[in-house]
């Protein structure tokens, strides 16, 4: 049996510098060939070994779609430096996950995948992932990647969140800063602190139903903030918008499954359109609660995609929300 291609997501992204070869362990030599002797997929990027020191790193994304074809060019995000205590580095902001990398790639449109191989799949309502002249907000977002891309491919109004420590919002600012020079796109993007599920401050207030689209990648691995996360969709998705939701299995199906709970998105206002699993190599299935046994190293490969909508399809702002902090879990 011929060897799978390379991942597909993996080979949209690479360091800028790459490692110094003396700072490299002897493991790291062979990360390139991982894909093909295990068929294991790298799920984060960036170096970790970089964290406390001086020395900048850059992740660069580029689909390989040139502006002028459509696409966004490259967009290189700087990695958020956390301090030594578990509440910055619990936050894992210090990568680039392939569940924000999707994102990317479903908002600024695939057509090929590399080195001319087609990409399967892509969304069964590929059209629902575009963001042009609408507003979208971004939680959780880490580096800013996935609202970077949206602001440079013409949605009207992008707002990057993440939890509000400064050190973590102001290196998701300047990688909008670094991407995003021309003058009236810089102007429709704002980088803010939001806490998921704390909804009373004025901004919140003013925002509420206020987003056509609200996306959140690789933020599930959390059972106990599911509750919160949910509030915060429900809160600020408009009538008629959207809310995507991608996830890696890297830290297993069962922590993740509990976010979809049909019931529990009632109590916010929404329900499943739409969710998959998609790998790496772009191959989709159907999603299901319980695959069994599932080896650690096949299910780096694989996300799920889940696209969120009112009961309803409703027009109104932010039904099923009564505006107190929703509960941890």
């Amino acid at each position: 049996m011929s060897p799978r291609p390379r991942p597909l997501l993996t080979t949209l992204l690479r360091l800028s510098p790459e490692p110094e070869p003396s700072a490299l362990e002897p493991e790291d030599f062979m990360q390139d060939s991982l894909t093909t002797i295990f068929d294991a997929v790298v799920n984060q990027h960036g170096d970790g070994d970089l964290v406390g020191t001086d020395r900048e790193q850059k992740v660069v994304f580029s689909t390989g779609v040139e502006k002028e074809k459509g696409g966004v060019g490259e967009v290189k995000v700087g990695l958020y430096r956390p301090g030594g205590g578990w509440e910055q580095r619990g936050l894992f902001a210090h990568y680039v996950w392939n569940a924000g990398v999707l994102g990317g790639v479903l908002i600024e449109g695939e057509e090929e995948g590399g080195e001319g191989e087609e990409v399967q799949g892509g969304g069964k309502k590929r059209e629902a992932w575009t963001v042009q002249n609408d507003s979208l907000l971004e939680v959780g977002s880490g580096t800013g990647l996935v609202g970077i891309v949206a602001a440079l491919k013409g949605a009207a109004r992008v707002v990057i969140s993440d939890y509000p420590e400064e050190g973590l919002v102001g290196n998701i600012r300047a990688n909008v800063d670094f991407n995003i020079k021309d003058k009236d796109t810089r102007e429709k993007v704002e980088v803010r602190g939001h806490e998921w599920g704390v909804v009373e401050g004025e901004w919140e207030r003013e925002n509420r139903g206020a987003f056509g689209r609200v996306v959140a990648c690789d933020c599930l691995w959390m059972p106990g903030e599911h509750g919160n996360l949910r509030r915060s969709l429900g809160w600020f998705l408009r009538g008629d918008g959207r809310a995507w939701v991608i996830a890696g299995f890297h830290t297993g199906r069962e922590k993740l499954r509990g976010f979809f709970d049909k019931d529990a998105l009632a109590e916010v206002g929404l329900e499943i359109e739409e969710l998959y699993e998609r790998n790496a190599y772009g191959e989709e299935r159907e999603w299901v609660d319980d695959r069994g046994y599932e080896d650690n190293v096949a299910r780096k490969s694989w996300l799920v995609v889940g696209v969120l909508r009112r009961i309803g399809g409703g027009e109104g702002k932010g039904e099923g929300v009564d505006g107190e902090k929703g509960s941890q879990g």
